[in-house]
């Protein structure tokens, strides 16, 4: 841009967009790009958004959508709101308590309501409702990208470290009983402590097989989704860190390039994950050390996380786009 655009920057917490390995990155080059006001919203005052004229929201949605709901956040409607987020699922899913929010978010600001999600094919979900949307994968900077520990120096074998949802629990039960000596560990917040416990382990693997209901808000029942497009984010870092990263494949998976990155395998149930972990351990050291090398160079090399479409090639779109003439949503009453 020209010019640098002022903007409210509006978080839970300014030190998780700060430390966070992804939020971090996009904190740095908002902060390059706009003239930034950054807020946490348990503080803001109704003055903070006195003139405002577009506000970014980098909360959890369901905390925006309970602020927004009791008039805890009394951002104008006339203001261009552009949105981050992570639960994009659970807005079609109706046995959530987020279901229909983005609908509901888009109806109390009806001139410039946009998303900003980790998933085209979600994106695409958004924007059938008539929802400005786009996608913008989660990478690491190549910064984080260092020399990895050699195979028999990571003291760890195969492991989880994240949330333990129940399909995840069936799957690592599965695995066990496999005979496959699997560890699990809580998500670890600190991102240096996290970046250690993965340059420490040798395989990372877990399931995304969740079966999980979609829901139009025009269709009178949901149907099931096997593999909900979730994030890659986690098998990125894992890749960047010299550790193998196992899942099952779904449809987003070309669009972050995941076939490009060696190190990351996709598995098709328990029988093949277990196959597959299996062919790692006995695979040729120099093979395997090619891998994870050609893994690590990828990541380090692809930065079309910060070109177009991304995250911030979108925010500098729309709001292009709102300076020139604002774009109302398309109301879905008739559908």
């Amino acid at each position: 841009m020209n010019s640098r655009q002022s903007i409210i920057d509006l978080v839970d917490s300014i030190p998780y967009v700060t430390d966070d390995l992804y939020m971090g990155n996009v904190t740095h080059e908002i902060d390059l790009s706009f003239n930034v006001k950054r807020l946490e919203a348990h503080s803001v005052v109704a003055d903070d958004f006195k003139s405002a004229k577009f506000v970014v929201v980098r909360m959890r949605l369901r905390n925006f959508w309970r602020q927004l709901a009791s008039w805890r956040l009394l951002i104008p409607t006339e203001c261009s709101v552009i949105i981050n987020d992570y639960d994009t699922a659970e807005f079609f899913d109706p046995t959530s308590a987020l279901y229909g929010a983005y609908l509901d978010i888009a109806d109390r600001f009806p001139t410039n309501c946009h998303f900003i999600v980790q998933s085209e094919w979600w994106a695409a979900k958004v924007r059938e409702t008539g929802i400005s949307c786009t996608s913008a994968k989660q990478w690491v900077h190549p910064s984080v990208c260092n020399e990895p520990k050699p195979w028999d120096q990571r003291l760890q074998g195969v492991a989880f470290s994240g949330s333990m949802h129940g399909h995840r629990k069936t799957f690592f039960d599965n695995l066990k009983n496999s005979g496959i000596d699997v560890k699990t560990y809580a998500k670890v917040q600190d991102s240096q402590a996290y970046l250690q416990r993965l340059q420490n382990l040798r395989i990372s693997v877990r399931s995304e097989l969740r079966n999980q209901p979609v829901q139009m808000p025009w269709q009178e029942s949901a149907s099931k989704l096997a593999y909900p497009n979730s994030l890659w984010q986690r098998d990125i870092e894992c890749a960047s860190q010299g550790c193998f990263s196992l899942r099952e494949a779904d449809d987003e998976m070309v669009n972050w390039n995941i076939q490009n990155v060696p190190s990351i395998i996709t598995f098709s149930d328990t029988q093949d994950c277990v196959e597959k972990v299996s062919w790692i351990e006995r695979m040729d050291p120099n093979k395997r050390k090619e891998l994870v090398y050609a893994g690590i160079e990828t990541i380090k090399a692809d930065t079309t996380w910060l070109g177009s479409p991304s995250w911030l090639a979108f925010v500098e779109q729309v709001i292009v786009s709102i300076n020139t003439q604002p774009v109302a949503r398309e109301s879905t009453q008739d559908i």
